[in-house]
This record gives structure tokens, sequence and C-alpha cells, in this order.
């Protein structure tokens, strides 16, 4: 069987890693991509240990950047793959936080952006998936593109509503309910920087937060979960069949369970990723729901009330504190959402992949 070699260079993003690729190496978007991408993280496999992807959600993504043509309000374009840990399927809707914190990292690595003459640069990036702009800013050495890994990195996300949808509330509400086993479970829908089903922990879990992800390892729970969010896919138009959500929309909408702070956050949440409960919290979660704070009417704002239109709310998961905000606008519309990361290069090299 013929071998290709594909550059590529590792990149962690807070508390994700990924492959990251240059546009120019990788075929356009389709069905070749995806298969050299899933060969690429060694999907599906045990740990992925015939590939790069490490076996967990936070560490099965790649992403793929290029210098921004024919966009005067971008810089740099990307595109974040969500690869799929037992089934061979990338999604590449929506987003992921952590690595759009190592999208200029990577920018600047490969020389897409200027050589910064000072202490800091704004890189414009353009989300491809979801035709979002993000302004970071990159605190830098002048002269040198090498960010050692401490250095904070802030990404605002303008105008996040509607990332995959038309619009923060898709389906037109701010809050539901959905049966789960005879129970009635209450849920928001949010789209800002990424589709969030939000759901009361309540409903499913014990006591108050932080839950473990091994909450999940009960194989009834995981099932009621995936259940609920799969009829939530049907309702979006996203699948028709809910049997087909796993596979055909495994990553829209992602799922939270909420509740109130009990540990001196604002929020609790244990977040599910492509069918997997993870420790950290997924930086877009954190952002939409500080936006969904904003929101009358939300879990998020019935959990945590807002006290003005622009607000930070401090997450907390598994493994610590997240803090995110966001700004409303004069119109309640959502101005933006931000977070701060590190982000580092860890290897650059090439890949050993089937021709």
């Amino acid at each position: 069987m013929p071998v290709t070699s594909l550059p590529v260079t590792l990149v962690r993003g807070g508390t994700s890693r990924g492959v990251f690729l240059r546009a120019a190496d990788v075929p356009p978007p389709g069905a070749e991509r995806d298969r050299r991408m899933i060969e690429l993280i060694g999907s599906p496999g045990f740990g992925q240990i015939d590939g790069l992807g490490g076996g967990l959600p936070t560490t099965s993504k790649v992403a793929v950047v290029g210098p921004a043509v024919d966009d005067p309000d971008a810089d740099v374009h990307f595109q974040v793959g969500n690869v799929g840990i037992d089934d061979p399927v990338v999604d590449w809707r929506g987003t992921c936080g952590n690595l759009t914190a190592a999208a200029p990292v990577f920018a600047l690595h490969e020389g897409f952006v200027p050589v910064p003459t000072a202490d800091s640069t704004t890189i414009r990036l353009r989300n491809l998936s979801t035709g979002g702009l993000i302004r970071a800013r990159v605190p830098t050495t002048p002269g040198l593109v090498t960010v050692d890994g401490t250095a904070e990195i802030s990404t605002e996300y303008l105008a996040p509503a509607g990332s995959v949808f038309s619009d923060a509330l898709p389906l037109g509400r701010p809050h539901g309910v959905i049966d789960s086993e005879g129970v009635k479970v209450r849920y928001s829908l949010v789209d800002v920087t990424h589709p969030y089903l939000l759901v009361e922990a309540a409903a499913f879990v014990d006591g108050p937060g932080p839950w473990r992800p091994e909450l999940l390892g009960r194989p009834a729970l995981a099932t009621r979960l995936e259940s609920l969010r799969a009829n939530v896919a049907v309702r979006l138009g996203l699948v028709r069949d809910p049997e087909r959500a796993a596979s055909d929309s495994a990553g829209v909408p992602r799922l939270l369970l909420v509740g109130p702070g009990a540990t001196g956050g604002d929020l609790d949440v244990l977040a599910v990723s492509m069918g997997t409960a993870i420790r950290s919290i997924p930086m877009t979660a954190a952002m939409c729901l500080a936006a969904a704070r904003l929101i009358p009417g939300t879990l998020a704002a019935e959990y945590a009330p807002p006290s003005s239109g622009t607000e930070s709310v401090v997450v907390g998961g598994p493994s610590g504190f997240v803090t995110a905000y966001a700004g409303r606008g004069s119109d309640g519309t959502i101005e933006y959402t931000s977070v701060t990361r590190t982000s580092r290069v860890l290897l650059t090299g090439n890949a050993m992949l089937s021709g």
C-alpha cells in the first residue's frame, strides 16, 4: 500500500490538544479530507494508539488553518474538526474554543501573519464553519513568533449568536420540556459560539455539582442523555431518525448538565462531547453560558441571574473553574463573548498515512 507524508503540528490550546495542518496540504472539504483526518487521529480504535488522537474528546481534534484570501476582515481562516472516538466520523460544524486560542499561535508559527514588532499582536480569525470572526490578542516577544505556553491569549468572538443556526435560540424559545423515560426534563437550546443543549442536572443526578465524568460510565444514564440529545437533533432538523444522531450529528448539539454553582462558581456543569463526558469545561460551553445568562428564560439565567448587560460568569466543572464574559447590546442581542487561554506548539513533523 502506498504511503504519503503529511506535515503536521501538535498544538495545545487551553485544556485541549489538536493536530494542526496547513490548508494547502490537505484536500478540500469532503470525503477524502475526512478519511485522512480519521486515519491521522487513529479512529476508531482503543486509545487511538494507531494515530495521534489519544483517545479523549479533548485530544481527538484536528484544525485546518491558512492565510485569509479575499477577506479584508480577517488575517487567518481556520476550521476545527472533532473526530469520533468510537466511530469514523468528523464533525466540522461549530468550533472548539481551546483550539481557537491555538490557531493564532499556529498562524504565527507558520508565517501566515507578520512577525510582531511589539510585545503583543492582534490576529483576526474567521471560522469557515460558522462564518464567525474572532479577535485574538497574543502576547509575543518582539521579532519572535514563539509563545511559551504561559502567555494568556484573549479570544473575543464578535456577534457570536447563530454559529450553526440563524439565531441564539434555534427553537425560538429560551426553554422547553422534553420527556426522558417518563420524566419531564427542562432544557434550553442556545447557539452562541456553538449550539449547546443545557439540561437540568437535577433530573439525572442527585446532589449538587461538580459532577464527575464517571457518572456517564453508567450505561443507562449515558443512553438517556444521548436519547434526549438525539430527539432535540430531530427537532432541529439535523437528522430524521434519532438513531442516526450519534453518527450523523455527533457534535451538534453538544450537551451540558447544568445546575446552580455549589462550590464558589455561578454555575456547575458536566459537558458531554462526541458521546463522552469530559473533565474539562469546553471554552465554547463557558462562553455560551455567559451569553445564555443574559437571555431571560434560559436555565443559565434562572440558576445565575445576571445583574447588568455586561457579565462575567464563573463556571465550575470536575477539574476547576473557568471565567467567561459576554456583552449584550441595547437591542438585547449578544455583541461578543470571550475567554482567555494559554497555548503552545508541542511538536512539528510528518505523519505517515496510506495513499
